[in-house]
Formats: structure tokens, C-alpha cells, sequence
């Protein structure tokens, strides 16, 4: 003889006061990286796009695993360069996801379609891996819009979330993340 389980729909059981309550889940990060230390430019040959990483540079990318690892990431984009690919493929492994290479993140792109794909609602939950110079267009960009200054300085591997403006979705001024 067998039990028969009913699988139909389960109800959570909240206290009267709860009830009704909708719960909003919080919004997934938008993490915005500076790549990690490069080989120098003047002991480079070839093509800057294929400058990689120095040895500091991927140990750096090696730290971005425990740093943002434990964030709810869904996406890892990447500016086409080397040297940011590299930086955010230790972190991407960790996750079993693909790096995405993102024009959008390139030193050429202009800036607004780069705040086009930080505001764009598939772009939640993911890691924006660029260039010092990229970051101090976009930082230089919010902060005019804000009317508040940008961070003083980009080191190589820094990390910051973006805050979004609940009334119409634009992409505020970016905070500094304090992970590691």
C-alpha cells in the first residue's frame, strides 16, 4: 500500500500582521571594475589591445574571486582589451559563467552607451570590467548629474556598485563598494 502525497500549491504561513506583506527582493549589484595592473606600456611590442596582465595584475584578478564572489553576479562583461578579460576570468570560472566582451566598455565607446548598458535592466547582477580612462568619463558624467564629485582616484582592480534612482531608473553616482 502507498501514500498518496498531495503536491498541489504549498502556503507559507506567515503571523497575522504579516500577512498580506509583499516582500520586494532587493536589486542585484551593478559592479563597475577598473581592469587590474597591466605589463608597462613601454615594455609592450605589439597591439595595445593584447597588452595582458603583469604578474601583480593577476594575482590582483585572483583576489576578485573572494572580493566579489560572494555578490549575487549573473553576468561578467568585459571591455574587449586583454588585460580586462583577463582580469575578470578568474572571477567568471568561480561563477561557471562566460566572459561577455562589450564594445560599450572599450576606451572608443561613447560614453553614453556605456550609461545606456549600466541602465539597462539585463545588465542587472553583472560586473562591468573597463579602463581608468572609461571610469573617469562615466564618474566625470554621473557626478555632473548628481552635482556631487566622483571618486579622487581609479586604482588598477577597484571596484564600485551603482545606486539607482527609484523615480526614473537613470543610474546615479557611483559608490565606493568596501570589499577586501
Amino acid at each position: 500500500m502507498s501514500a498518496q502525497v498531495d503536491e498541489g500549491p504549498r502556503r507559507l504561513l506567515l503571523p497575522p500582521f504579516r500577512r498580506g506583506l509583499v516582500v520586494e527582493p532587493a536589486p542585484l549589484p551593478r559592479v563597475l571594475l577598473r581592469r587590474a595592473d597591466a605589463q608597462p606600456r613601454e615594455e609592450w611590442l605589439g597591439v595595445e589591445e593584447w597588452r595582458g596582465l603583469s604578474a601583480r595584475g593577476r594575482a590582483q584578478a585572483d583576489t576578485l574571486v573572494a572580493r566579489l564572489g560572494d555578490l549575487r553576479v549573473r553576468r561578467v562583461l568585459s571591455s574587449p582589451s586583454l588585460r580586462c578579460r583577463q582580469t575578470v576570468v578568474p572571477l567568471a570560472t568561480s561563477l561557471d559563467i562566460d566572459v561577455e566582451v562589450c564594445p560599450e566598455l572599450s576606451h572608443q565607446a561613447p560614453i553614453e552607451r556605456l550609461q545606456a548598458l549600466l541602465e539597462d535592466d539585463a545588465t542587472e547582477g553583472a560586473v562591468f570590467c573597463t579602463h581608468r580612462e572609461v571610469l573617469g568619463r562615466l564618474f566625470a558624467s554621473l557626478s555632473r548629474a548628481a552635482g556631487s564629485p566622483g571618486p579622487a582616484a581609479v586604482p588598477p582592480a577597484a571596484s564600485w556598485t551603482l545606486a539607482t534612482l527609484a523615480e526614473n531608473g537613470s543610474v546615479a553616482a557611483p559608490t565606493l563598494v568596501p570589499l577586501g
